[in-house]
């Protein structure tokens, strides 16, 4: 059986990933710490880097003409699909390959600020 991964925010600094065997401890978990929790998705980067919700991707974007450019995103969980995927303003697609971790929502704000305006 896989262990589910955590890491937890607490509004100050990142803690370590966290792991649980079973479901019925998640609840444990929570209580432990009633902190940001960001699950782990299961994908690892092109660096071999997990990646978590919460994360900031630089992610390759083909163009349809044989070139790509380099966009970032948010990685979040989107429940209507029921997989994580690549979040940026009000859309979202799947997480691919050519990705690379370059921080994440909460200890890098600023990667993702110029996307609100």
């Amino acid at each position: 059986m896989s262990r589910i991964k955590f890491r937890a925010w607490d509004g100050e600094k990142m803690h370590a990933t966290i792991s649980i065997p079973e479901w019925e401890e998640l609840n444990a978990v929570f209580e432990r710490y009633p902190h940001v929790l960001m699950q782990f998705t299961g994908l690892l980067d092109k660096n071999g880097k997990e990646i978590f919700e919460g994360d900031v991707l630089s992610a390759a974007v083909a163009t349809g003409a044989g070139s790509a450019y380099y966009d970032k995103g948010e990685v979040a969980f989107h429940p209507d699909a029921a997989q994580f995927v690549l979040r940026k303003g009000e859309y979202a697609t799947n997480i691919g390959r050519d990705v690379e971790v370059i921080g994440n929502i909460y200890e890098n704000p600023d990667l993702l600020s110029h996307e609100a305006a």
